[in-house]
């Protein structure tokens, strides 16, 4: 009985990726980017195909697939060449890697990002309202999260309880829940840590924090109240999650892009630099003690223990790069080395590297790790740019995508978070920066547009 069940879910599953097959033919790729962009925050899982269980949100993001014939608008753009690169050396190394399988897992999560974001910026530069609706819509869902990790927050029991029901497979993959309680490296099962749809409270202040800066910027853009106030609802939230990055990048990403502003917009003056250096300096420390007197905590310990634990990671990188600079460990290669080094040294063997660099040379490479790098810092450097020397309103979405990248790439860098392939956080992504591209270079998405060159390129 148990048998013929699991082959009937095997076959339903089977069937919903023929038909997110045939529905890529018929489809316009634009409503595909809509429905991972909606579905972002809730996921919504299907059965298990191949031993994934692919979202909703994922199979919209698979049914951009026609959105490659529109990848040439990408090509006046550093990091859409680093991207190809990135990818390409990604499918290399599955050849040397111990678990191929985990190589062409990440690559289904990782190159969808440029095919959502081809589809809306064609759709943005042909004068569509689709794009706008969906960000307002998935933006808007993400106060869902908020809330939950405030409510688990107050109350673990309530989120154990989520983690524990049926309902949670619909919007947690199960391979995740599977492991929580056994191998998982996750830590929401610590009460100090909140993650609502995520079992990582450190990568629900990364989603939060993205949906946090890009909803006041592109509320602004867009002239909605209802967004600002969920970019509020979201940046409190991050501050119930328990990640001290995520706590430190609340800070740290709003007052870089002030600082842009005053220093290219010819509005920067001494006293306002040493105003808010002062201001920035006292409200972290001030923050941090309220932060350690309302979850009676340790913030500086905390932050101590976080960091030795990531140098004891980190140590073994460094001797494996020595070993192997230049193909890394493969996939799955770090996941066999590091548990034996970890048994040895009587430390936790189920531990990632916990920096984005060192994920990708560690599967890929070395020339994984560098186009990553190039790919990262040309995104933050364009839309930059933007915000130097866009229009008013170019600007404003130009913050909300540059705040958003720098978050993420701020936090990959001790999280086991990576620049791209998180479920939650890269259709969001692919909709913003594809956005900010229809909207500042239509000529490039409109074959014969007249609707005018951009600021920059």
């Amino acid at each position: 009985m148990i048998e013929t069940f699991y082959w009937i879910l095997m076959l339903f599953g089977a069937l919903v990726m023929a038909m997110v097959v045939v529905g890529a033919l018929f489809i316009p790729p634009r409503f595909w980017a809509a429905l991972s962009g909606v579905t972002s925050t809730l996921q919504i899982h299907t059965v298990s195909v191949i031993g994934v269980y692919p979202s909703v949100s994922l199979l919209g993001a698979i049914g951009t697939a026609r959105a490659s014939t529109m990848l040439g608008g990408l090509a006046p753009y550093l990091w859409a060449h680093a991207f190809l690169v990135l990818i390409l050396a990604r499918i290399v190394s599955i050849a040397w890697s111990p678990e191929p399988i985990l190589g062409f897992r990440h690559l289904i999560y990782e190159v969808p990002v440029v095919l959502v974001c081809a589809a809306i910026a064609s759709a943005v530069a042909s004068g569509s309202k689709l794009p706008k609706r969906v960000i307002f819509v998935t933006l808007m869902l993400a106060s869902i999260n908020a809330i939950l990790v405030i409510l688990f927050r107050f109350s673990p029991e309530i989120e154990f309880s989520f983690l524990r029901s049926a309902m949670a497979s619909f919007f947690i993959s199960g391979n995740v829940l599977e492991v929580l309680y056994t191998s998982g490296v996750n830590n929401v099962i610590d009460p100090t840590k909140a993650g609502g749809f995520f079992v990582n409270g450190n990568i629900s202040a990364v989603f939060l924090g993205v949906s946090a800066v890009s909803s006041w910027y592109f509320g602004k853009g867009f002239g909605s109240r209802a967004l600002k106030w969920n970019a509020m609802l979201c940046w409190l939230a991050v501050f119930f999650t328990g990640s001290k990055a995520g706590i430190i990048a609340a800070l740290f990403v709003p007052a870089t892009i002030i600082a842009i502003d005053w220093f290219f917009e010819g509005r920067m003056v001494l006293w306002k630099l040493v105003l808010a250096i002062f201001a920035g300096v006292g409200g972290v420390i001030a923050l941090f003690f309220v932060y350690d007197m309302l979850v009676e905590s340790n913030f500086y310990h905390a932050s101590n223990e976080t960091f030795s634990t990531r140098a004891i990671i980190w140590s073994f990188a460094a001797k494996s790069f020595l070993n192997s600079p230049f193909l890394g460990l493969g996939f799955g290669g770090w996941e066999k080395a590091f548990s034996g080094y970890a048994f040895t040294q009587g430390f936790r063997t189920a531990l990632p590297p916990h920096n984005a660099v060192l994920i990708l040379w560690s599967q890929s490479g070395l020339l994984a790790a560098l186009a990553g790098i190039v790919f990262a810092l040309g995104l933050l450097g364009w839309s930059a740019r933007i915000i130097i020397k866009g229009t008013d309103r170019e600007r404003l979405f130009a913050k909300g995508v540059f705040g958003a990248l720098l978050w993420i790439f701020f936090q990959a860098q001790g999280e086991n978070l990576g620049f791209i392939g998180e479920p939650h956080i890269t259709p969001l992504i692919g909709i913003l920066v594809g956005y900010l591209l229809g909207f500042t270079r239509p000529f490039d998405w409109v074959k014969g547009s007249k609707l005018g060159k951009g600021p920059v390129s």
